[in-house]
């Protein structure tokens, strides 16, 4: 890509050590291709291809029909070089693994997983990435002991075919990764004009797209909670057995009170319809009779709810045992498009999604669909767990839309993020300071993550603690207590909410380093820029020493850190403003350039936090909020919900990969 590499080489902004844009008449030598032989079984090839413009680029590929467990494209570098981060462009086709490998002096080879950006969402498009040298995901050899040891002495691009962890099955044997474009940054300085346009943006920042799992069907102070959260729906289990206790008889009255009260509230509901029935099968529907009950049942709570109830869900998690034993993608199929088309026929009005399976596992969503168990469906449940911190999502995201559509070629539902959230008990006792501190700030990013995923529909789990034991993962992924005190996580909600009321999201600003995100949004009077930065085991990390400093071209207006705590604006400084961007996000308002910097939409804040009750209104608990505007005057039937009890030990999250980290 002759363009980028000129402006690259010519720029020191971006690439302060070239080690090769491709251009050479002999690429892509000097790199190397490699088969893993240590593994055997794979076959490939690196090859030169048209880049993105009218240069050049490299093409990796690896076949592991055969076995095998990867391939890379190996470099040995013309002399040692001293680097804290490497940066390429990128291109891969779903179901690819990415990692980087380097070779320390101590000859260490470190390995680094890459995940796609937040704005990868297109399979098709380039991308840049950035690897923190100082972040390694693994290593051998040398040293070992994970920590780089300069001068470096060679780098590798690997690629693997993306498995889901269960059974190891891939969408298909094959993988490919396009590359360009490799540079070591030195001193990479952040620097970003709220002014800039962002480039398209695929995301859905809105409040109206934003609900939470309950488990309860009265309780008034929870639900004046959710709506003080700024949140627009929940999502509650409509249980088979509790619903018709006689053959051909249902009773919703317990849930006409739940919808009831949540309309009082401008709340909607999401009901799903689960779980078996003792009149017709001691477990999952799978005879035929049993079938025919479950859609009579589901034809029933459609018409029962018409025009009150807009969106349902067929089952919770059927890919695991827990929920439908054992999981099997055609049996589910059989229920799922029966249940369906009642719900279409008895309430056309209403959305209905395929049921949300435990974490991204696409290869049971394709077989079921494969099966027909989407046919007619508005959307494709998931819900995307991960023992990680959210941002990793993205690789995940964008294969299992292409199994989508491979599967509707004619044009695919979306996919809807119907569960996800984070326990404290996975960063310690769960309702300790320090865990619960974490689960705020992988709450509220989580959230962020799912917009920029262009998920139209996300549902966090869950709004209540299950129980008081600060060690069971089950009692603690709520946003409230069970005694209905607002835990951090639900403060970082609200106060999300009441940053981006008003706002439009325009995209996410250009950033030198990867794991730095600035997601820009606009209102008639001012820009909101909402600042965050990730890292591998960012959860051992302590975020007091480990920041990215960030200069802005021209003068904030106001700011907030994710609980709603104002931060001292900094003194401009050779022409700039700095803020250091850590784990929790920050809010930086910038006013409409030329107006003045207390003009447009401003929050006061009176010696505490910001809080506010998502619908027009602002509460104190505690402090005084205002606001100026210029120019204006799962459970079972019996109520037991079924719990999956995790056996790792408290403070120590799983890999990806490692196993269920769904609820």
């Amino acid at each position: 890509m002759v363009g980028l590499a000129v402006a690259w080489l010519s720029a020191a902004a971006w690439a302060d050590k070239p080690i090769d844009d491709l251009e050479t008449a002999g690429a892509p030598a000097p790199w190397a291709f490699y088969a893993g032989s240590e593994f055997p079984g794979a076959t490939g090839s690196l090859s030169v291809i048209a880049g993105e413009g009218s240069g050049k680029a490299a093409r990796l590929q690896g076949d592991f029909a055969k076995g095998g467990t990867y391939v890379a494209a190996q470099l040995t570098l013309p002399a040692p070089m001293t680097a804290a981060i490497l940066s390429f462009r990128a291109r891969s086709v779903p179901g690819t693994r990415i990692l980087v490998r380097v070779t320390d002096n101590s000859d260490q080879t470190l390995q680094y997983a890459i995940n796609r950006p937040l704005t990868a969402t297109d399979p098709a498009a380039w991308f840049t990435r950035t690897v923190d040298l100082g972040d390694p995901t693994d290593a051998f050899g040398g040293a070992g002991d994970k920590i780089l040891h300069q001068p470096l002495k060679r780098i590798a691009f690997l690629i693997e075919a993306m498995a889901w962890f269960a059974n190891g099955e891939r969408l298909s044997p094959a993988a490919r990764l396009d590359f360009d474009d490799v540079s070591f940054l030195e001193n990479p300085r952040e620097e970003l004009d709220p002014d800039a346009a962002p480039p398209p943006f695929a995301g859905t920042p809105r409040l109206d797209n934003l609900g939470v799992n309950i488990h309860f069907t009265r309780n008034d102070k929870a639900l004046d909670a959710l709506e003080g959260a700024g949140m627009a729906f929940l999502r509650m289990d409509l249980g088979w057995a509790g619903i018709e206790k006689a053959k051909g008889i249902y009773d919703f009255s317990a849930f006409d009170g739940l919808v009831a009260s949540a309309s009082a509230r401008g709340l909607q509901v999401h009901f799903i319809l689960d779980y078996s029935n003792p009149l017709y099968a001691p477990g999952p529907p799978l005879e035929a009779a049993a079938v025919a009950g479950f859609k009579a049942f589901a034809s029933a709570a459609a018409a029962h709810f018409k025009g009150k109830v807009p969106s349902y869900e067929v089952w919770n998690e059927p890919n695991i045992s827990v929920f439908w034993n054992p999981p099997d993608p055609a049996a589910y199929a059989a229920l799922c498009k029966e249940a369906i088309a009642a719900v279409h026929a008895a309430d056309p009005g209403a959305k209905v999604s395929t049921g949300g399976v435990s974490e991204v596992d696409w290869p049971f969503v394709r077989k079921a669909m494969g099966a027909g168990g989407a046919a007619g469906a508005d959307a494709i449940g998931v819900h995307p767990y991960r023992g990680s911190h959210p941002e990793t999502l993205i690789d995940q995201v964008v294969l299992l839309r292409e199994s989508v559509r491979q599967a509707f070629p004619a044009g695919s539902p979306p996919l809807w993020d119907t569960e996800w959230g984070y326990t404290s008990s996975d960063f310690g006792p769960g309702t300790s300071v320090p865990a619960r501190a974490l689960h705020a700030r992988y709450t509220v990013r989580r959230i962020l993550t799912s917009w920029a995923a262009g998920f139209p529909f996300i549902v966090n789990y869950d709004l209540l603690d299950d129980g008081p034991d600060p060690l069971e993962r089950e009692h603690n992924f709520g946003l409230l207590t069970t005694a209905l005190e607002d835990k951090p996580a639900m403060t970082a909600v609200r106060v999300l909410a009441a940053r981006t009321r008003g706002f439009a999201a325009k995209g996410f600003l250009g950033t030198r380093q990867s794991r730095l995100h600035a997601l820009k949004l606009e209102s008639a009077t001012g820009t909101e820029v909402i600042l965050w930065m990730e890292k591998q085991e960012e959860w051992r990390a302590k975020a007091a020493v480990d920041s990215i400093p960030v200069l802005f071209a021209r003068k904030p207006m106001q700011a907030w850190d994710h609980l709603g705590r104002p931060l001292a604006l900094p003194p401009q400084a050779s022409g700039s403003y700095a803020f250091k961007a850590a784990y929790e996000p920050v809010y930086i308002t910038f006013p409409k350039p030329g107006l003045a910097a207390r003009s447009g939409r401003s929050a006061h804040v009176e010696a505490g936090s910001l809080l506010s009750t998502g619908r027009g209104s602002a509460e104190s608990n505690g402090w005084k909020v205002w606001t100026e505007t210029p120019g204006a005057g799962p459970r079972d039937f019996s109520g037991r919900r079924p719990e999956r009890h995790s056996a790792k030990e408290p403070g120590i999250v799983p890999e990806p990969g490692s196993g269920p980290a769904g609820r």
